[in-house]
């Protein structure tokens, strides 16, 4: 890793990776560990040091791996290392890989966390939080007055599945080569009436919360040192414990919660639309650029135009300038976006601006979203000069105008955005205020920042929900879909715009974006929908995710479900985060009842009877 890249956080390191390797035995390896940081990074650690801690992966804690540090943290110039030993502290994990086989040189193993003291909430403002819904935490969760959660322990472990955990599955699970979702295959859960750490071994289970972009801590001694929590972890909170001498019985943790450190020096400035959208109405509107022309700024220089009518692409390459603004009328085709890739790989381009997006002005294929992904990765700003919808700018797969980037990112980061499916027709008054009513109780159980997605359609459920959803003073979003006759409702805060073959990356942007799904009646295309949800359920996408489905209407459809798993044609599993409720009011309680949730305020500070 070099210098320049960073993590979200300044407390939280970019991965750790094994540098060389001390002694390795089939029961233990020692290594040195080491990263490279960015020069504030860097000083901020190291006038910090007495505050940093390792922190393992989790996904190798969950694989039942564990790290600990040898002796002190090291600076040498902009690397920080350290030693550690790493074992099988679940024996049965090892599915007859010795740790020795695991533990090469170049494995990435974890990051170093900086427990910054004056970033810790105290029991007043943890207090607080939880009452605004800022953090959402398990039923029975006390506030110690030390400023820490006591929160319960879900009463499930995750037990190896050997058919699953396989000598080459643990391979490559170690090596981050399996996605972190797939392990539901690997150790399934099971619920238990208590959980029991058993003496030289060890156990996984889990717990639940929402932070809301704030980091965790936890505390336990018997916890692995898979102990922090980033801005990204919310919903299910995975623990593994230790276990000592004898068996322990395991009621509750005690967890720390911090708010993040931004960087304040060398952040890349983002480029902004709206800024310099009287200038690109100029060169759009009186049509400077035509179909093959492209328009070039450096450093927020007057533009200049390029015409490719007699110039090959390979042009681009010779006249760009490090950091450029690209402006296009057109999204670029497959050739040009070629040769876009190179550039941006170049650090060429840091903007890239277009106004017509490929199919029919507004929709784009799965091509067209992975070439976008591609740029982005690279650290270029995409946006796009929408007639309809205004200036907007890319993020996440979603566009969205400039001002409205903060808070999608603290809804999507902290999982609080639900999807809400149903016909694409006229909507009853009924539905209607079941419809207002399973908003309302969405908002209820996230305070806050939150926001509903849609499929966008116009005059159906879809606005309707949007019109709701705005009402409250709700982010609204829609995974648009170009069907022939079907209007699209603009009035939306972000939106991602899919080609009428993109049903299943329609889908999966909706899926990936949402910790929710509420169904209200529907045709084809909702049950569809719910469907593939099923689909990916069984292959252990979203597995934890609870589908809501509203009213009566939906009676056969748990019936049907039934009738499947008593015919033994589909594993239960598949449907137990399924709820089917009368009246759209009682989303609240479900999603508290899901996620095993407080439904009431914390009014009491308990005092720390542990050691």
């Amino acid at each position: 890793m070099n210098s320049t890249e960073r993590p979200v956080s300044l407390n939280e390191s970019p991965d750790c990776e094994i540098e060389d390797v001390i002694s390795a035995t089939p029961k233990e390896v020692r290594a040195v560990v080491s990263v490279r940081l960015c020069d504030e990074q860097l000083s901020y650690f190291a006038r910090n040091m007495e505050c940093l801690n390792t922190d393992l992966h989790s996904t190798k804690a969950r694989l039942g791996i564990n790290q600990e540090k040898d002796g002190a943290f090291l600076l040498e110039e902009n690397k920080i290392s350290y030693t550690a030993r790493f074992w099988f502290y679940i024996p049965e994990y090892s599915s007859g890989v010795t740790i020795d086989r695991l533990m090469k040189p170049g494995l990435k193993v974890g990051k170093i966390y900086l427990k910054n003291p004056k970033l810790k909430y105290s029991a007043s403002e943890l207090i607080n939080l939880i009452c605004n819904r800022t953090i959402i935490v398990p039923k029975g969760t006390k506030v110690l007055e030390e400023g820490a959660l006591l929160i319960p322990v879900m009463p499930f472990v995750h037990l190896p599945n050997p058919a699953v955990l396989t000598r080459e599955y643990l391979k490559a699970a170690v090596m981050k080569k399996i996605p972190r979702e797939d392990l539901c295959f690997a150790q399934p859960e099971q619920r238990v009436d208590q959980i029991v750490i058993p003496s030289g071994s060890g156990v996984v289970s889990h717990t639940t919360l929402f932070t809301q972009s704030n980091e965790i801590f936890i505390l336990d001694a018997e916890h692995t040192d898979a102990r922090v929590g980033s801005k990204y972890t919310n919903g299910i909170i995975y623990l593994e414990f230790m276990g000592g001498d004898e068996d322990v019985l395991k009621k509750d943790i005690r967890i720390e919660v911090f708010k993040p450190a931004p960087f304040q020096e060398g952040a890349k400035s983002r480029f902004h639309i709206d800024v310099y959208s009287a200038s690109l109405d100029t060169l759009y509107e009186k049509n400077f650029l035509g179909d093959g022309g492209i328009a070039v700024s450096e450093n927020g220089d007057k533009e200049r135009i390029i015409d490719f009518a007699e110039k090959r692409f390979d042009y681009l390459l010779k006249t760009l300038k490090p950091d450029s603004s690209v402006m296009l009328h057109n999204f670029p085709n497959r050739l040009l976006a070629s040769y876009l890739i190179v550039a941006a790989d170049l650090g060429l381009i840091k903007n890239l601006i277009f106004k017509k997006a490929p199919e029919q002005d507004y929709f784009f294929s799965s091509e067209n979203l992975a070439f976008m992904d591609k740029l982005q990765d690279m650290g270029v700003c995409i946006s796009w000069k929408n007639t309809i919808q205004g200036d907007l700018v890319l993020h996440n797969r979603f566009f969205m105008r400039s001002a409205i980037i903060p808070s999608f990112v603290e809804a999507f980061d902290s999982r609080k955005l639900a999807a809400i499916y149903g016909t694409a027709g006229a909507v009853d008054a009924g539905t209607e205020k079941e419809i207002v009513d399973s908003v309302k109780s969405f908002k209820e159980f996230h305070g806050g920042i939150c926001g509903i997605l849609t499929g966008g359609s116009a005059g159906s459920i879809m606005s309707f929900v949007s019109e709701t959803t705005k009402s409250l003073g709700m982010l609204t979003g829609a995974v648009y879909w170009k069907i022939p006759g079907v209007e699209f409702y603009p009035h939306v805060d972000f939106a991602a715009y899919l080609g009428r073959n993109d049903l299943l990356e329609r889908q999966e942007i909706l899926s990936h974006a949402t910790e929710a799904d509420i169904y209200f009646k529907g045709g084809v295309g909702t049950n569809l929908e719910n469907a593939i949800t099923f689909v990916k359920k069984k292959l252990g996408i979203g597995y934890y995710k609870p589908q809501i489905f509203v009213g009566a209407f939906y009676n056969p459809l748990k019936d049907w479900l039934h009738h499947l798993t008593s015919e033994q044609m589909a594993d239960p599993a598949i449907f137990k985060s399924c709820y089917f409720i009368k009246h759209g009011n009682e989303v609240f309680k479900t999603l508290c009842h899901h996620f095993g949730s407080e439904d009431k305020m914390l009014s009491e500070i308990t005092r720390n009877n542990h050691p």
